[in-house]
């Protein structure tokens, strides 16, 4: 993964990982999510796979667990993608997603 950061900086990530045990039923529907860009303004994306069932209730909190937002958004083909323009103070926050499956948690920070 390459990003290229506001500054200009240019930054290259590569893992690899062999060897993996004690992680049966892993399967390759697995969820993934992740908010960007972050840090950020306010303003962000989310994006997950993996999802299941009709809608998804995301929720946006603060570290001490308070709701700020939440919100019901449609899943398609397993898949979320949503924007979000928010009025929040600098500072870590977190987005929960709700699926028929399970909770999922993301953090992403406010300059």
């Amino acid at each position: 993964m390459t990003v290229t950061l506001a500054i200009g900086c240019v930054v290259s990530v590569s893992i690899e990982v062999t060897g993996v045990t004690g992680m049966q039923g892993l399967s390759s529907n697995a969820m993934t999510f992740r908010v960007a860009p972050s840090p950020n303004d306010g303003s962000f994306s989310l994006y997950a796979d993996g999802l299941e069932g009709g809608l998804t209730l995301v929720e946006i909190t603060d570290p001490a667990g308070r709701i700020l937002d939440q919100c019901s958004l449609p899943i398609a083909g397993g898949e979320l993608r949503g924007t979000f323009f928010l009025e929040l103070s600098a500072g870590m926050y977190m987005v929960r997603l709700s699926d028929d499956r399970a909770s999922h948690i993301a953090r992403f920070v406010v300059r």
